[in-house]
């Protein structure tokens, strides 16, 4: 209840009771039990307006609940690194812009949770994979009627979580505990002359890859306003470039994009051949929002940098403020972490891992982007391997 409405509500209250409760007027004086019950009544809503703000913040926003941050960003994942000549040559399409970086963003409940070795301590939604499942598979034009589909689990005795699965005309799609879309094409789909898909197509390839993709497979994408999301830019050891490709829908705010940029991508594969043989579909349940948290600037994040407050999967401390190559906002949600929140990604050169070739290693070091005081256990890099 915000003031202006709690002080109309006030102003509806019969002045008649509120005088009664407060005064009386002279040679008309109620009886004391009346004088009581009116302004005992008036005392509730006073108290009770009281006890609403007070389980508010400063400025009115709700009290926020305190998060924690997990020490293991990829729970085993591996090393969280890039190689490049120069940090110019890793893009991605994350529609964060500094100048207008969102005061608040939300943090989200993730589901199902995981434990510390990435197990699911439970399964996902079923209808909701389902309702998924069903969804991919019309805008793929398949009968949706004649789809059998079965529950699979992950193969670990541990894990309760299972996947829905069914398969028509050469097409396989499977729906995760976690709500990905997996389809899967079988033969792979050959796209025209002229069209180069395989993962070491150039910049300028992939792109044109992508533009063809977003028509032919617009109902698939399903966007008002897709954006192309050309990701990567890094090399292998023996010197190939690597990029692909995602989709996601850029026509809110900045804040709506990039939840859209960070949760709801859909990622297109080619396979050696330039065939395309897989089409990831992210949709998470974000229904249980924690609530909206203040964000700080970069230039506070960097302090937090280089005070050690971060966390990553690069088994060597940040070298130093002067390797700091770029930073971004981006959300991290992290194998047993418990919620899904914001956090400066810094890409940072590593020099003691600087190749012969002159390939640099830029390692990616996490610092929590909401405020200080709503983080339970601001990280502190102990010169352990996350």
């Amino acid at each position: 209840m915000k003031t202006k409405t709690f002080s109309k509500a006030m102003s509806e209250i019969n002045e008649t009771y509120v005088a009664e409760a407060i005064s009386y007027q002279r040679g008309r004086q109620k009886p004391v039990w009346v004088k009581i019950t009116a302004a005992a009544c008036v005392l509730c809503v006073v108290c009770a307006g009281l006890l609403f703000f007070s389980k508010k913040e400063p400025g009115g926003s709700r009290k926020l609940p305190m998060l924690t941050v997990t020490n293991a960003l990829s729970d085993g994942a591996g090393f969280g690194g890039l190689m490049a000549f120069d940090i110019s040559e890793l893009v991605n399409g994350n529609p964060w812009r500094e100048e207008t970086s969102p005061a608040t963003l939300p943090v989200y409940k993730r589901m199902p949770s995981r434990n510390e070795r990435g197990f699911y301590l439970e399964d996902g939604d079923q209808e909701k994979k389902k309702a998924l499942l069903l969804d991919t598979a019309e805008r793929l034009g398949l009968d949706t009627q004649e789809l059998k589909i079965e529950r699979e689990n992950y193969g670990y005795d541990e894990d309760p979580a299972t996947m829905l699965t069914a398969k028509s005309r050469g097409i396989a799609i499977s729906v995760d505990a976690e709500m990905n879309a997996r389809i899967e094409f079988e033969p792979a789909v050959s796209l025209p002359k002229g069209y180069r898909f395989t993962t070491y197509a150039s910049y300028e390839e992939t792109m044109k890859t992508a533009e063809y993709l977003k028509k032919a497979y617009k109902d698939l994408i399903h966007m008002e306003d897709p954006q192309v999301n050309i990701y990567g830019g890094d090399y292998t050891y023996d010197l190939r470039q690597a990029y692909q490709i995602g989709f996601y829908e850029g026509s809110g705010s900045q804040e709506q994009d990039l939840i859209h940029y960070n949760f709801n991508q859909i990622q297109f594969c080619g396979n050696d051949e330039g065939k395309l043989c897989i089409i990831w579909i992210n949709r998470p349940d974000l229904s249980e929002k924690v609530g909206d948290y203040p964000i700080i600037t970069k230039e506070e994040a960097a302090k937090l940098l280089e005070k050690g407050n971060y966390v990553t999967s690069v088994p060597e401390e940040m070298p130093g403020m002067e390797y700091v190559a770029k930073a971004e906002l981006e959300y991290v949600a992290a194998g047993s972490s418990e919620h899904a929140m914001p956090y400066y990604c810094f890409y940072v050169e590593v020099p003691s891992m600087k190749e012969d070739s002159g390939l640099k290693t830029y390692g990616l070091y996490y610092v929590p982007a909401v405020e200080r005081k709503y983080i339970s256990n601001m990280p502190l890099w102990d010169g352990s391997f996350n």
